[in-house]
């Protein structure tokens, strides 16, 4: 069994999650619009159309921040600020919350699993995901046999 400290979610650190995710997924779409903005500006005969296409881009850019920072702020995401702590066990893993709810999910209805810089992502669906950072265990062998743990589940 693995124990984490209490920890809670901040606002910035979800918004940083949410923009990496976003990116993540929309790489390639993001990656052609750079190339054609690049290839845009490189371009010396600049006209309306260039100049059009590099104004929808950056105001795409623009829109998406603001969305995702309005979004991450909304009262109705406050849940997803909550100070809680996790049980990892043989089967399991156990959620307290701050407010006193508590949750369990089966390792087998994990749908998957994303390791960042700082933190794990755990996928009970598409859209939901626990967040786990490394800071929150209590030694670095706590982190290891979780990060141990979370391998064991990505290869079954």
């Amino acid at each position: 069994m693995i124990k984490t400290k209490v920890f809670a979610l901040t606002r910035n650190e979800y918004l940083k999650i949410i923009l990496k995710i976003e990116f993540r997924k929309r790489k390639l779409i993001h990656l052609f619009n750079l190339v054609l903005v690049l290839m845009t500006i490189l371009n010396y005969n600049k006209n309306t159309l260039a100049n059009f296409i590099i104004f929808i881009y950056f105001a795409y850019i623009a829109v998406m921040l603001g969305y995702y920072y309005r979004w991450t702020r909304n009262k109705k995401n406050r849940n997803v600020y909550l100070k809680r702590q996790l049980i990892f066990e043989e089967d399991r893993i156990m959620v307290n919350m701050e407010d006193g709810s508590k949750s369990e999910v089966l390792y087998d209805r994990i749908i998957g699993i994303t390791k960042m810089n700082e933190c794990c992502l755990i996928y009970l669906n598409a859209a939901s995901f626990l967040y786990v950072p490394f800071s929150a265990f209590a030694s670095e062998a706590d982190a290891n046999s979780f990060k141990d743990q979370m391998g064991k589940l990505i290869f079954e």
